[in-house]
């Protein structure tokens, strides 16, 4: 799996110029946003801890400056492994220098302020930081103070336990991976053979129990292997025939998996079931549940090549629920626009049409509410 990125990281040490290959590279917008070297970046980055120099730290640093850009200046924010690692990596280093750079992967955007283990700002020393943290602005010292003030106190017996946490977390070789990182990462490197493979490791290895088979099921499909990840959708119904909410779940997802594999009729029956659980359960209609049981609805609906007739039944359900009381996102009232359009119901789609803009333009009075209220030192930024 990191075979070609060896060859990459061979480039890498000794030829400055070949960093370009692992620049930040941003192209589209929105959902066709991409950062074109992030896998090798990703890649070189795993390299870089199975073969760990002393000399590579300012390409360490540079990989972990443009992972940090990335997360600054991605649509979806976020905290990806690539970054975890970076940091890792560079704190290994325990260099003073480097706790700007850290402080800037802090701070990235939301999902790492919150995210990113605030002690990799520690473990050059404590002495060192608060030198560091001295030199912040005001703002910056209470964003600071106020995530501490939630986390436990660190001294350096405390620190030093975590570090060698995190040591096991990222071995220097490959073996000493739990298996499911190794899924994960396979997943983010685009090599989906991999990824089965070390699932099916995983799965080997032990009794599986009702996590197991929900962690399977995600899995399964994420690799392109909608079958086997349906025969876990099917096996969870099983385990939850009394359990009426986590039957509907299992079910639902049965359904959308059914789509996937062009079992239109079979999808249909299990919506129709879930319909009915859904009905019987006290409150049911307003909880997230019921929404995904309806978008999955849509989801048949939009299906052109899936029979007329099973197309319309599921348009109606998902009306139906709708009109008793499922409460819709805006997400959701999109898609029961198109699901709508798709059959030519020039009416419904018309109503729908009308709920989607005024839930628009709920949401943006709540923004516009919510930004004019907000306090600045709290975000971290």
């Amino acid at each position: 799996m990191l075979e070609s990125y060896r060859q990459l990281l061979d480039r890498l040490r000794p030829d400055q110029n070949a960093w370009a290959e692992v620049a930040f590279a941003p192209t589209g917008e929105d959902e066709d946003w991409e950062d074109l070297h992030a896998r090798s970046r990703y890649g070189a980055l795993l390299c870089l801890q199975y073969d760990r120099r002393e000399t590579d730290q300012d390409l360490i640093r540079y990989l972990c400056e443009q992972e940090v850009v990335a997360a600054e200046e991605s649509p979806w924010s976020g905290l990806t492994h690539a970054l975890t690692l970076g940091v890792f990596l560079l704190a290994r280093f325990r260099d003073p220098a480097d706790l700007p750079g850290l402080w800037r992967a802090k701070r990235a955007n939301f999902d790492t302020w919150l995210g990113l283990d605030h002690r990799y700002l520690l473990v050059a020393g404590l002495d060192d930081w608060n030198r560091f943290h001295d030199q912040l602005s005001p703002e910056e010292q209470e964003a600071f103070h106020t995530l501490a003030a939630h986390l436990p106190a660190s001294t350096p017996e405390k620190l030093a336990g975590w570090w060698a946490s995190q040591e096991r977390a990222f071995p220097d070789h490959e073996a000493g991976e739990d298996p499911m990182a190794l899924v994960e990462r396979a997943l983010d490197l685009g090599d989906p053979a991999a990824g089965q493979e070390w699932l099916d490791r995983w799965e080997d290895q032990r009794e599986l129990s009702e996590a197991d088979l929900h962690t399977l099921r995600y899995y399964r499909e994420q690799l392109g292997q909608p079958e086997r990840a349906l025969d876990c959708a099917h096996r969870l119904v099983e385990i939850h025939r009394n359990e009426p909410c986590l039957e509907v779940s299992s079910r639902r997802e049965a359904a959308h998996l059914l789509i996937t594999l062009e079992r239109w009729a079979e999808a249909g029956t299990e919506l129709e079931v879930a319909r009915e659980r859904l009905l019987q359960i006290p409150d049911a209609l307003e909880t997230g549940l019921s929404r995904s049981t309806v978008e999955t609805m849509f989801e048949l609906t939009t299906t052109t090549e899936c029979p007329l007739d099973l197309r319309r039944r599921m348009l109606d359900l998902a009306g139906e629920l709708l009109a008793a009381g499922v409460r819709p996102s805006l997400v959701l009232l999109e898609k029961a626009v198109a699901a709508a359009e798709s059959l030519g119901e020039e009416t419904l789609s018309g109503t729908y049409r009308r709920l989607c803009d005024e839930e628009s333009v709920r949401i943006e009075a709540a923004l516009k509410a919510a930004t004019s209220s907000r306090d600045p030192h709290r975000t971290g930024t």
